[in-house]
Parts: C-alpha cells; sequence; structure tokens
C-alpha cells in the first residue's frame, strides 16, 4: 500500500515548471490552486540555480534547482534529509551534495520501467508580466508503466502555460521537464525511467494551467505569479544545509516532525493564518477521509464492498467523515483523494481469517461466542506525505466471519477517530 499522489502533483508541477536561470537575484511570488485549495509559494533565482519554497497540504517543501550540477534537489527542513535527481534524460545516479551523509538503508531492487514522452507548442502569442514578455507555450507529457513496474499507471499531462525568459543578461537552465525521481515513489522498489520526445527549457511560468489525465477523471492545478522583486540572496540558499542526510526515496525523505505541527517552516513561506487552517485539516477539522476499496491476502473469500461499508459506517459512529475512494492504483487513488479534497487516505487490508483454534475459550473471556477471528491491517496516511500517521495491525474475534470482520473495523475506526483528535492520547 504505497501512496502516490504525495508526491506526484508536487514533482509534476515543479518538473513541469522548467525555469530559466538569471545573472540577476529575483524574488517570485505565486498563488498555486489544487483540489479547491489555494497556497502561496516563493521562487529565489541566482544565477544558475534556484530554490522553490511551497506548502504541499500539511508538508512545507523546498526544491532546490542546481543547473550548474544538472541536478534538482528536495529538501526537509524538518527532517534533515534531502534527495537528489538528475535533470537530464539518463536515470543515473548524481553526485552527491558536499554536504552529504550516507542513507544507511539499503538500496531498493529494481522494478519495471517508467515510459515517459514529452511534446511542446509554441503558438506564437506573446503577452506581458511584470515587464516581462512570456510566450504562450503548450506542453503534453504521457506517462505509461510496464506490467512489472513498482508504481502501475498511465496518465497524460497537459500544461497551458505563459513563460517568461529571464536570461537576457546571464545563464540559462535548459532541464529536460520529467517529473523528478518517478522511479523512486517506493522504498523498496526503483523503475527505470525512459524518456522519448523532447522539452527544452520553455522559461520561468508566469501562469500556468496543468491537467492530469488517467482512466479515473482528471485533475487540475494552476499557479499564477503574483509579484516580482530582486533582492541579494545568500548562495548559502542554494546548497544544501550542512548535516543534512541524503535519501534515496521520498519515505526517507519524510519524518513524523514535518506532518504533526511540531516544526514551523521559515517565515519565507505561507502564513500564519494558512499554516494553522492546515493544522486544523491535519487533525480531521477540515476535509473527509478518503476510504480506500479494501483488499485482502485471506484465503477465504469475503464481499469486500460491504466490508468497507460497514468501516465507514463505523467511522460514522466515532464522527470521523469520510468518503470513498473508487480507483484501483496508487496514482489514481490519490490523485482521486486530491481531487475530493480528503486529507488522508485509509488503507485497511485483511491480512487472514480463520477460526481460532481456543476460540470459545476466548469468547468466553471476552463474552463472546467466537469462533472466527480477523486479522486486519491498517493504515492512515497523510496527503502528500510518505509517512503513515497510523500503521497497525488488529484483531476482532466474533460469532461468525462477518462478525469479527465487523469487530476489527470497529477497532480500526476507534483507531483512526483517536488519532484524528485534538484530545491527548
Amino acid at each position: 500500500m504505497q501512496p502516490l499522489f504525495s508526491r506526484l502533483a508536487g514533482t509534476v508541477a515543479i518538473s513541469l515548471f522548467a525555469l530559466a536561470a538569471s545573472a540577476a537575484d529575483l524574488k517570485i511570488t505565486t498563488q498555486n490552486t489544487m483540489a479547491g485549495n489555494t497556497t502561496q509559494g516563493t521562487t529565489y533565482i541566482k544565477g544558475s540555480r534556484q530554490r522553490t519554497e511551497t506548502q504541499m497540504g500539511p508538508v512545507h517543501q523546498v526544491v532546490i534547482t542546481q543547473c550548474d550540477r544538472r541536478q534538482t534537489i528536495t529538501v526537509s527542513d524538518a527532517c534533515r534529509t534531502y534527495l537528489v535527481a538528475p535533470m537530464d534524460e539518463a536515470e543515473t545516479t548524481p553526485p552527491p551534495s558536499r554536504n552529504a551523509q550516507p542513507d544507511p538503508r539499503p538500496q531498493p531492487r529494481l522494478g519495471g520501467t517508467l515510459t515517459i514522452n514529452n511534446s511542446t507548442s509554441n503558438t506564437g502569442e506573446t503577452r506581458p508580466f511584470f515587464g516581462y514578455t512570456a510566450r504562450h507555450i503548450k506542453s503534453t507529457m504521457t506517462m505509461t508503466s510496464s506490467p512489472d513496474a513498482c508504481n502501475q499507471t498511465n496518465m497524460k499531462i497537459e500544461s497551458d502555460g505563459w513563460y517568461a525568459d529571464f536570461s537576457a543578461t546571464g545563464a540559462t537552465c535548459s532541464a529536460s521537464a520529467r517529473p523528478s525521481n518517478m522511479g523512486r515513489m517506493r522504498p523498496d522498489c526503483q523503475d527505470r525511467i525512459r524518456q522519448t520526445g523532447s522539452m527544452r527549457s520553455l522559461g520561468y511560468p508566469m501562469k500556468l494551467t496543468t491537467t492530469m489525465q488517467s482512466e479515473n477523471g482528471t485533475f487540475t492545478m494552476t499557479q499564477e505569479t503574483t509579484e516580482i522583486s530582486k533582492a541579494t540572496l545568500d548562495p548559502a540558499l542554494f546548497d544544501v544545509p550542512a548535516g543534512y542526510r541524503q535519501v534515496n526515496d521520498y519515505q526517507g525523505l519524510m519524518c513524523r516532525a514535518a506532518t504533526d505541527g511540531s516544526y514551523n517552516p521559515p517565515p519565507t513561506s505561507t502564513g500564519t493564518n494558512q499554516d494553522d487552517e492546515m493544522r486544523r485539516g491535519r487533525r480531521g477539522g477540515r476535509g473527509p477521509l478518503c476510504v480506500a476499496p479494501i483488499t485482502s491476502q485471506a484465503a477465504t473469500s469475503f464481499d469486500h464492498e460491504a466490508w468497507r461499508d460497514t468501516l465507514i459506517s463505523e467511522l460514522q459512529r466515532v464522527r470521523v467523515e469520510s468518503v470513498r475512494l473508487e480507483s484501483n492504483n496508487q496514482f489514481d487513488l490519490r490523485a482521486e483523494a486530491a481531487e475530493k479534497g480528503c486529507r488522508y487516505v485509509l488503507y485497511t487490508d485483511v491480512m487472514d481469517l480463520k477460526q481460532p483454534s481456543h476460540g470459545r475459550r476466548y469468547g468466553n473471556a471476552a463474552g463472546v461466542n467466537a469462533n472466527y477471528q480477523s486479522t486486519v491491517h491498517e493504515q492512515l496516511e497523510p496527503m502528500d506525505d510518505f509517512v503513515p500517521r497510523l500503521d497497525k495491525t488488529v484483531t476482532g474475534l466474533g460469532a461468525n466471519m462477518n462478525d469479527g470482520g465487523q469487530n476489527a473495523l470497529r477497532i480500526e475506526a476507534q483507531d483512526v477517530a483517536a488519532e484524528l483528535s485534538d484530545r491527548p492520547r
């Protein structure tokens, strides 16, 4: 049960905003809208490097683009970790930053192939933005995975944007614009990336609409520049801080401090009111919980949808608002959850259904005629994060298989309510 959209919307958005570098230092403020939620982002440009700060749901994220080294670096200040991705077509491992500390975890196994095809079209139109002339460019990216790939997807991404060139007096950055680290969405498995077509440097997106289409629907996000100003920027902003640890995937990048409100991002990012809103949302005060289809490893068959109905009813009993997801793979599940405005996704995997050898003795002790034992694994994951808030296995006993399942699902619902509650646990 490895998530996607933790990072798909963020990585696609950042990658499609293929940037031109400038010799002058610039600070650019943007307004970003995704799934009905609007946030503020800030980009700093100094020579051939740039730094972009965004608030992706509960996660404050920093992406450093080093055009001189042909790499992008995603930084988690809360966790003191960072992830490096090459900017060029070949899926090679870039050299570590000079402040690198090795990732002690084992290397992931090799999965299948994710094929990415790019194309761009210049309409010939121009438009002024803040004293710069922007070109109207449309681009398309398709992503298709092989049957043995770690992350199964079949997606088309279209962007319609107005791009300005900031490079009149300095170097330019010409990166191929593919989503960074798409092959490393899971910690235990890494896909190869095969890129076809070409996507040259487009410039900086003064206004951009990106639409993602899959078999389960359409998802749209927008970015619009609201302010551009000149500034004198410290070169240290564009490199990894000393003491940070390099990791190999997005799960390694994150930690609980990044999502539980204990870390306050720098004042250069979003405002206090917005951060407060996000903290309320993380604790269940805003936005429903999305319930993924129930999966099973048990040998015994059962009605998966009926059990999910039971889980949703149990969540209602403990006052947790929930909606069901209909997608079947991780890419589409996350996209659907974002479109429905969910703050969390709840995954349920039935691991075993059996008659316990001492079921009646256990049942008598509990006051229940327990002939069946249901073992369920529950995982509660925040949107835009790979670190589960809840990851445990529970067992329910009952007079029959469905009763045992209902008791296990009731425990799961209570666990979720406790995790999302404002009350101390």
